[in-house]
């Protein structure tokens, strides 16, 4: 959580939160501290799409927790493999796509199910917080697909 914060800090304008630079350095911080001795390569394809912090920061606990998990779980430890994230702007809608080819997200382990443990809990909750709709595709390896719309506040004084 502390990287996710210095990055967002060093944000000249925290209503104005550039998501491609954002996550290409959540990514790459996500690598180094995993240290996946270059087997697992990143594939991303970010638009450029400005949001507000409030959007920003559950997003990017969002991907911390998939990019984790994608890195120690997905690929048996001599394999290779790739991690494709993508985030695209349509009207309003913003989609974020993360995939892996990997061994995939068993079965029992569910979306909704308690017991998947804290980490999709953690999920689950940031993705409510988002106001998002999620979906997860197990047919080759894992595809999360999270859909939603940048949050709008008041304006704080």
């Amino acid at each position: 959580m502390a990287m996710i914060h210095e990055l967002l800090y060093q944000s000249k304008n925290l209503n104005n939160i550039n998501l491609s630079n954002y996550i290409r350095n959540l990514v790459s911080k996500l690598y180094d501290t995993y240290g996946t001795d270059n087997k697992i390569t990143p594939l991303l394809n970010v638009e450029d799409i400005s949001v507000n912090i409030e959007t920003a920061v559950p997003l990017g606990l969002i991907i911390n927790e998939l990019v984790s998990n994608s890195l120690k779980y997905a690929y048996p430890p001599d394999d290779t493999g790739d991690i494709f994230i993508s985030l695209k702007k349509h009207d309003e809608e913003i989609e974020f796509i993360l995939k892996d080819e990997g061994v995939g997200m068993p079965e029992d382990n569910s979306l909704k199910n308690s017991e998947s443990g804290f980490g999709m809990e953690l999920v689950n909750s940031l993705v409510q917080q988002l106001d998002a709709k999620m979906n997860l595709d197990r047919s080759q390896g894992t595809e999360f697909n999270i859909k939603f719309k940048e949050l709008k506040y008041k304006k704080r004084i």
